[in-house]
């Protein structure tokens, strides 16, 4: 990509408020189209050569995956992130698989800045979807200090 060039994202949701929002978020860092239906989501995809691809995982009829395989599969060099409302490990693999990130919906708005600001994006996501998120989980354990005195570990 020509340095100072503005990154075009193509942004496919059903919900067209959540769209908006997330169009909204990512306005100042590249060219933005939205679309709420597959049909033409695929041609936005074919004519525009988006280097972003954000999409819902469920698109009614359709599957937010359909749509990585088509930019995959015309050569593309898209990024994809697909996203859903709940971890669903088997599902968050898959979409690992085919090459894309995953993201939850609730983490999405503040997630997707630094994908279209990193100046290169790792091959694929390489985080371990089976593995909890420990970062809003209460961490166990104690220390030495937290024993009564004269107690042996």
């Amino acid at each position: 990509m020509v340095k100072g060039a503005q990154r075009r994202a193509l942004i496919v949701d059903p919900d067209p408020a959540f769209a908006s929002d997330i169009a909204g978020r990512l306005k100042p860092y590249a060219d933005v189209t939205v679309c709420s239906a597959f049909g033409r989501a695929r041609a936005q995809l074919r004519g525009l050569e988006p280097q972003f691809l954000v999409t819902a995982l469920a698109l009614r009829e359709y599957n937010g995956l359909h749509l990585v395989y088509l930019a995959g599969a015309s050569g593309l060099p898209t990024r994809s992130i697909v996203y859903c409302d709940q971890l669903d490990v088997g599902l968050a693999s898959e979409i690992q698989a085919a090459g894309a990130f995953f993201e939850l919906q609730r983490r999405l708005r503040t997630a997707l800045p630094p994908y279209t600001t990193a100046a290169e994006l790792p091959a694929s996501d390489r985080r371990t979807v089976t593995r909890p998120d420990r970062r809003h989980s209460p961490r166990g354990g104690r220390r030495m200090t937290d024993l009564p005195s004269g107690a042996s570990v």
